[in-house]
């Protein structure tokens, strides 16, 4: 897929959130596929979630801190 010249990504809703959460996962060696199943979410979501573009509800960020942060 080619994109346009005048294509701009949408910018990140929550990009201090994101950078925190990716950066702890990637500093574990965990990949978003394995994140997202160890958290109970599907990848696309969880891609979002990575990336700053949906802020997770508070028990996906509950689970996410169980991972990363305990």
């Amino acid at each position: 897929m080619i994109l346009p010249d005048n294509f701009k990504p949408k910018p990140t809703k929550f990009p201090e959130l994101s950078k925190r959460i990716r950066d702890a996962r990637k500093a574990k060696r965990i990949t978003q596929s394995e994140m997202a199943v160890l958290i109970g979410v599907d990848w696309v979501t969880y891609s979002k979630i990575d990336s700053g573009h949906i802020l997770p509800d508070d028990d996906t960020l509950k689970e996410i801190n169980r991972v990363l942060f305990s």
